[in-house]
């Protein structure tokens, strides 16, 4: 299966790997997740498991609360950066309408 496949498959894996991608110097809640993307907690709590078993995602705890970082160390992480880079561009050069 492939990158593309894998991980871009649905609206909300892509709207979370995006969102976690591109402000990668943070950790996120499931609860700040859901409230940024307007996602249900528990559909982001299943995809993050997903992509926490595949090492696309780190975890750990501040008090009671278990927080989400992007692996950066991750060869998925950096072929992800550039297709959300790439895609972007495109965006910007062929307009929101049309990408």
């Amino acid at each position: 299966m492939s990158i593309l496949e894998k991980y871009l498959d649905s609206k909300t894996k892509r709207a979370i790997l995006r969102t976690m991608i591109f402000e990668s110097h943070r950790d996120f809640s499931i609860a700040e997740l859901s409230r940024k993307l307007d996602i249900d907690k528990s559909l982001i709590s299943k995809v993050m498991a997903e992509l926490e078993k595949d090492n696309l995602i780190k975890t750990g705890f501040r008090g009671p609360m278990k927080l989400c970082e992007i692996n950066k160390d991750s060869k998925t992480f950096i072929a992800l950066s550039n297709i959300f880079k790439i895609d972007n561009e495109l965006k910007k050069a062929i307009g929101d309408g049309h990408a």
